[in-house]
């Protein structure tokens, strides 16, 4: 009876995955839609941008850090050729993850404070191998605005700076009980992506980590900042 009991709760559990599944599935295409249309009449602009580029022009392989609740704005930014999106495996980042895949992102499931190796693993590789990467530092459940170490130790894994960046955009919405607060840009809205100054780990020490985590967050708190009063103020 036991047995039964079991096969019939796996039964019952893959058939609601597979229905929720095609939920997902439909969802994202509504979402896709609907970000395509809006994202065509936005104005956008970017701040700064000559710090991505010295590090392209040395041929170094960014890992570009921002906050989870921009992430639906960001993947227009940057607009490297090969981007990898590390972006969790809840239902909430596999929306995202099926939207930045029409847009020719590749995804890697997983996020900064991820105990899985193999998933680090394999993003390092992924750096590694030349593909500049998107991080929402503060994934996958918050506190939103507070960035995870586990960016750190990418980069100097994979021996790649970490570029902040900030999105902001006026008129916009922000869902307010979602835990990252998310933003969705209005159409016709000026949308705006500010970088900050490359940050390097030159060191595997708990020093070196500890500082770089340190400027980390305050040079993400800065753009975030400046990209939203740059695009509340429409000075640019």
């Amino acid at each position: 009876m036991g047995d039964r009991r079991r096969s019939l709760g796996r039964t019952v559990t893959d058939a609601a995955n597979t229905m929720l599944d095609r939920y997902d599935d439909l969802v994202a295409s509504v979402a896709w839609r609907l970000s395509w249309l809006l994202s065509t009449s936005w104005s956008v602009t970017e701040v700064d941008a000559g710090y991505r580029h010295a590090v392209c022009e040395r041929g170094e392989v960014p890992i570009y850090a921002f906050f989870h609740g921009v992430a639906g704005s960001i993947i227009g930014f940057p607009r490297d050729r090969d981007v990898t999106l590390l972006i969790s495996p809840h239902r909430h980042g596999r929306l995202v993850a099926k939207v930045a895949e029409s847009q020719g992102v590749k995804v890697c499931f997983g996020s900064p404070n991820h105990r899985t190796v193999e998933s680090f693993m394999e993003f390092a590789e992924e750096v590694a191998g030349g593909r500049s990467a998107l991080i929402a530092v503060d994934g996958s459940k918050g506190p939103r605005g507070v960035a995870k170490p586990g960016v750190v130790l990418l980069a100097h894994r994979a021996g790649a700076p970490i570029i902040p960046c900030g999105v902001g955009a006026w008129p916009s919405y922000r869902f307010r009980q979602a835990w990252d607060r998310h933003l969705l840009p209005l159409p016709y809205a000026r949308v705006v992506g500010v970088y900050g100054r490359p940050i390097r780990v030159q060191e595997a020490t708990r020093e070196c980590y500890d500082r770089a985590h340190r400027e980390l967050q305050q040079r993400l708190n800065e753009v975030q900042s400046r990209a939203e009063r740059l695009a509340r103020e429409g000075v640019v």
